[in-house]
């Protein structure tokens, strides 16, 4: 959602299909240690993770405009234009994600 929600606000159609489609699954973890430890190790140039596990790990971080972060109540019905396809729960099914 933050990603379609930035294609939008730097106005580059095609922003966030660019990074889903580069993007390896060798570098999607299933917790916050296992990614902060590659980046750590310079396996990794940068990550996506919570400010808290930034801090709490000294990470160097960037903080993104509320106009695409999710956490301004001010822009509640920005981020409502944020809808995302993903894999359902059956094989083949769909659901899509809105922000409420």
């Amino acid at each position: 959602m933050v990603l379609l929600l930035a294609e939008k606000h730097l106005n580059k159609p095609g922003f966030m299909d660019k990074l889903i489609t580069n993007r390896s699954g060798k570098n999607v973890f299933h917790s916050a240690s296992q990614m902060v430890s590659v980046l750590q190790d310079g396996k990794m140039d940068y990550c996506w993770e919570y400010l808290s596990v930034a801090v709490q790990h000294g990470l160097n971080y960037i903080v993104l405009p509320d106009e695409i972060n999710l956490g301004s109540y001010k822009f509640d019905n920005n981020y409502k234009l944020a809808v995302v396809k993903v894999t359902g729960k059956t094989p083949g099914s769909f659901m899509e994600l809105i922000f409420i």
